[in-house]
């Protein structure tokens, strides 16, 4: 009995390394073929309406000027699988692993130090070593800017932050805009409130709706992925509410309630990672673009309420920024 019972078991145990096997060849995963291979681990969606999906444009449109690239994409990855899926593909034989979440920080810690010879990618990431890169957007001048431009547009002096998951950029980014605000006028009144989700659409417009109704808010930005959409909805759904939007052009999607946009070129952190990876250029580290000339932020279109006269206001303090008149970073601590 205890023969056959070994028999089984050998038996078992070749058919799940050969369905694993398959599993991976089904990737396109192949390592020592000479081709450049590429894992982009989302936990996000990848068409949240937000962050994520500008994220994951730009991943594509990154990868599209590669020949010699081949990608491996996954999205919804659970915080608790986080591991357990970059292991995967490090074990396949990935060249770069490239997340748009600060979640897989934890992750790329532990798993840097076991493959010292793949490189590690992430936006927003809080770990960085020899083989660990953390791209950012400069928060600090994205919620001081979104601060000014909610404080030049309140009628009822009341302001709302909506974030997602509490990060150090993601907080760094609400003090920052409450700064930015009273910069404007020190009697704006500011409310500030964690999401705890990056994909809680019906959480976004409660979150919304609270500030509008209990806390008389008439602009509010926020910075929670595809929770946006919902403290969006919150907005449209009131007269005389106004939305600042990120990481992309959005007035077209939502023309009465839009004052501007945010714009963030997730794309060019991710294929300056990547060319960097290609290249054999790879270093560990943190990269930080923002307003600044060749920078990857920027305004978007206007909404036509918005005055010229605000408009250039918010243009003179971009300046001031990039001149180093204005620190966005002393704020944020």
């Amino acid at each position: 009995m205890k023969k056959i019972s070994a028999l089984k078991k050998s038996i078992v145990a070749s058919v799940l390394m050969g369905i694993l096997f398959c599993g991976l060849a089904g990737t396109g995963i192949s390592a020592g073929n000479g081709v450049f291979k590429v894992a982009y681990v989302s936990v996000a969606p990848f068409e949240d309406g937000g962050w994520g999906s500008n994220c994951y444009k730009g991943f594509k449109d990154s990868a599209a000027k590669f020949n010699t690239i081949k990608t491996f994409t996954i999205e919804n990855v659970a915080t608790g699988n986080i591991v357990s899926t970059i292991k995967k593909y490090c074990d396949a034989g990935v060249n770069l692993v490239i997340s748009p979440d600060t979640n897989v920080s934890d992750a790329y810690a532990q798993l840097s130090k076991q493959y010292p010879k793949i490189n590690f990618a992430a936006i927003d990431g809080s770990y960085v070593s020899r083989n660990v890169m953390s791209m950012s957007q400069n928060n600090a001048e994205i919620g001081f800017i979104a601060g000014v431009i909610a404080a030049l547009q309140t009628k009822t002096k009341s302001i709302g932050f909506v974030g997602g998951e509490e990060s150090a950029e993601i907080i760094k980014a609400s003090k920052t805009m409450e700064a930015g605000a009273k910069y404007i006028n020190k009697d704006i009144r500011y409310i500030s409130v964690m999401s705890g989700s990056w994909t809680d659409v019906a959480k976004g417009k409660e979150i919304g709706l609270s500030m509008i109704n209990a806390k008389n808010v008439d602009v509010i930005f926020s910075f929670a992925s595809g929770v946006d959409s919902g403290v969006r909805q919150a907005c449209e759904s009131l007269k005389n509410v106004y939305f600042i939007a990120q990481p992309s052009e959005a007035l077209n999607v939502s023309p009465k309630t839009t004052i501007t946009s945010i714009i963030q070129s997730n794309e060019m952190l991710i294929y300056a990672a990547m060319k960097a990876a290609h290249d054999g250029t790879f270093r560990g580290g943190y990269v930080i673009k923002g307003f600044e000339s060749g920078g990857s932020c920027s305004i978007g279109n206007y909404n036509s309420i918005f005055s010229s006269k605000d408009r250039a206001i918010v243009s003179d303090v971009i300046k001031k920024i990039t001149s180093g008149k204005i620190d966005c970073q002393s704020y944020a601590k």
